[in-house]
Formats: C-alpha cells, sequence, structure tokens
C-alpha cells in the first residue's frame, strides 16, 4: 500500500493572471487547522485545511461565481499519471489543477510555450495577456448573469476553460464549443459588443469570437 505525503497544487491567480504551483505537505497540514496559499505576487489564492485520511479540504474563490468554494481534494492524486483538474461546480470554470510536480510543470512549460508561439515580439506579453484574460473571464460571467450563455440544444452545463491566448467555452451535452480570443485589449473591446454568445454544433467546427 502507497501512502502519498505531499501533492502539488497549482491555482489560477486572479490578481496577477500567473499560475502558482504550492507543495502541500500532509503531516505540516495536520499540525494546523487552517493554512493560506499565496501567489507570488502576494494575493491570497486559497486556503487549505485538514481532512479525513488522505484528503484535504481547499476553499477557492471563483471570479465568475462571485464565491468561495469548498473542494475535497485527495493526496492520492499526487501519484496519478494525469493531472485532476479542479473546476468551479456552477460555472464549470477552471481553477487549477493537482497531481505530479512533474506534471504540473510540463503542463505549465507547454502554456508558456504556446504563448511565446502566439505573441513572440512583444515585450510584456505575459503580464498584459494574463490580465485580458481574467477581463474577459468577467464578461463572460457578466453575460451569463444575464442568461447571455447558451447552447442550441438546451443544455446549461457549459464548461469554461482558460487556454494560452483565449477561453474556451464548452457544452457537456452535445460537446459544441466557442473560443473567446483574449490576447489584448483588442479582443476586450469586441467583446463588450456582444450581449450573447451561442454554442452550436453546426458544420461540426468551432466558432471563435
Amino acid at each position: 500500500m502507497v501512502i502519498y505525503t505531499s501533492a502539488a497544487l497549482a491555482l489560477y491567480c486572479s490578481h496577477c493572471g500567473k499560475i502558482h504551483t504550492h507543495n502541500i505537505c500532509r503531516f505540516s497540514l495536520n499540525a494546523c487547522n487552517q493554512t493560506e496559499l499565496r501567489c507570488s505576487c502576494g494575493h491570497m489564492q486559497a486556503k487549505i485545511s485538514p481532512a479525513r485520511k488522505d484528503q484535504f479540504f481547499l476553499t477557492i474563490y471563483c471570479e465568475l461565481c462571485r464565491k468561495n468554494h469548498v473542494l475535497c481534494v485527495n493526496f492520492t492524486h499526487s501519484g496519478a499519471s494525469e493531472l485532476r483538474k479542479l473546476y468551479c461546480a456552477n460555472n464549470n470554470l477552471e481553477l487549477g489543477f493537482v497531481g505530479k510536480r512533474q506534471l504540473i510543470e510540463q503542463t505549465l512549460e507547454r502554456h508558456r510555450y504556446a504563448v511565446n508561439r502566439a505573441l513572440p515580439d512583444q515585450s510584456g506579453t505575459d503580464n498584459e495577456n494574463s490580465q485580458v484574460l481574467l477581463d474577459v473571464l468577467n464578461r463572460v460571467h457578466d453575460i451569463a448573469e444575464s442568461g447571455g450563455v447558451r447552447c442550441n440544444c438546451g443544455s446549461a452545463a457549459i464548461r469554461a476553460e482558460v487556454l494560452a491566448s483565449c477561453i474556451e467555452l464548452r457544452c457537456q451535452t452535445c460537446g459544441a464549443s466557442v473560443a473567446l480570443a483574449a490576447r489584448n485589449d483588442m479582443d476586450l473591446a469586441r467583446l463588450d459588443e456582444v450581449k450573447n454568445i451561442e454554442l452550436s454544433l453546426s458544420c461540426h467546427s468551432r466558432q471563435t469570437y
């Protein structure tokens, strides 16, 4: 029987837009009631507290819901061959992921590579792109609150995923998706004119705003 004593936890920062990785030690966690997880920018990303056996509670703020979510995370995910993504239960927004440190570093490297390929010659791109991603998320939240996000199949189960240069919305029922560009202020301004976001499987192709 393998007992996992630590886990790597990567979380999106709602303040600077970057992804920060935390090492969670099972024994250190059991010695305290609650621990704050802070990004390298100083912003508090989440709080963790011990749970039963191989688990811990993660309390994290969701930008779309504007409230805290409490997730139960298992230390055994650190031994899995794939990362476990953490989502907002209400809007299916990706909040981060947990798993092996090596897998997380490989995933982050792929994200950085994608951003550098998309915008290779612009200084300050990483910070600016991260802020645009957050602003686009906030705009999607506003549209969703007014009932403007929907799928042609009628399902309300729509998941949002943060990618290198866009926000992808995907229907969990029929698989229809739409990519909302989030590369610069022009993309944000274009989205400000959008009142409704409709997912469709027409022509079996992914739409892009």
